[in-house]
This record gives C-alpha cells, structure tokens and sequence, in this order.
C-alpha cells in the first residue's frame, strides 16, 4: 500500500525526533518515541489524523502502555512501506 505524502512526513517525523535522531536502520522498528517528540506538523489534529491512518494500516503503534506518556513506534510493514519512497497525492 502506497503512503500518502503526509503519512510519509509523519513516518519520518517519528525517526526525526530527539529519540531516534535521524536513524533509517532497521534497528527503527518498535522502537517508541513520545508522540509529542515526533509531530511534524504545525498541527496537533493534523499529526493525529495521520497517525490513525498509519495505525489503521498497520504501518504504526500508538500507545501509552509502557510508559505515562503516549508513545508511537514504527512497525515492520511501516518501515518496508517508508523504504520504496513511494507516495501519493491525496489533495487533488
């Protein structure tokens, strides 16, 4: 399944936070960052929207089990879909 451009941002906005600090190796994969440490976005509601997306598609976990904050991680089939560079245009 083909990410859209925001789900990509979003994807590389979790392996831009201060948790993971750029990395692209496959080491990625489960690894939780505080959700606040990984938004892109100007917007809250807009990472939001995204990030269900992702986590409907599987391509993400969101949750807050291990720790009091809410977490988000990278699943296997995210980082296979986040490598390809494939995406889409949603907006037109």
């Amino acid at each position: 399944m083909a990410l859209t451009t925001n789900e990509r941002r979003a994807l590389q906005g979790i392996l831009d936070s201060d948790y993971m600090d750029g990395d692209t190796s496959p080491s990625v994969i489960g690894k939780r960052v505080w959700t606040w440490s990984a938004n892109p976005f100007k917007s809250k509601r807009t990472f939001s929207g995204v990030v269900s997306s992702l986590v409907k598609k599987g391509y993400v976990i969101a949750d807050d089990r291990y720790v009091n904050e809410p977490c988000i991680a990278i699943t296997a089939a995210g980082y296979a879909a986040y490598q390809p560079h494939e995406t889409r245009d949603v907006t037109r």
